[in-house]
């Protein structure tokens, strides 16, 4: 992105608008340079680092830039996670971190069966019974007697 086209931004995003010393220091950061190159190759002084990045219309244009730039360019696949497992991997200091990378690489990979849970409950009574009981019965088969609140315990308000 050259330097009109960050000028420009900022004016689309209705801030002010960037010298060309703040909007080549723009371009460095997005390229990647460091900060005090960046500054350096820009023409600002050490000292004043701290105040042009603080400005807003420098901040805002460099944090939507930024942010334009990964939506746009940063994505994660399965190749890229195939890849970061691998150097985990090879970098592992111990058995356990080894084994860790290898079952993630399976997982993702497809080498295992996929977990599955069953749950079975069995109370003996179909969805039409229970459906047709009152609520008595319901209480009785959810094996609680003490769902009802006891109306002792109970503040009462009276409403005019």
């Amino acid at each position: 992105m050259d330097i009109d086209q960050i000028r420009h931004t900022a004016g689309v995003l209705g801030l002010a608008s960037l010298d060309p010393q703040e909007a080549t220091f723009v371009q460095h950061l997005l390229r990647g340079v460091p900060l005090m190159p960046a500054a350096k190759a820009s023409g600002i002084k050490p000292a004043k680092i701290p105040e042009v990045q603080a400005r807003p219309h420098v901040a805002g244009t460099l944090s939507y830039l930024r942010d334009l730039y990964m939506a746009s360019h940063v994505e994660v696949n399965r190749d890229m996670l195939n890849m970061m497992l691998m150097e985990s991997h090879a970098k592992a200091a111990t058995a356990t971190e080894e084994i860790m990378a290898i079952r993630e690489l399976g997982k993702m990979n497809g080498c295992y069966e996929p977990e599955k849970r069953e749950v079975s409950i069995n109370a003996g009574v179909t969805y039409e019974k229970v459906c047709e009981m009152d609520t008595d019965e319901l209480v009785r088969l959810a094996g609680s007697d003490d769902l009802e609140p006891d109306a002792e315990d109970a503040e009462f308000e009276e409403v005019q």
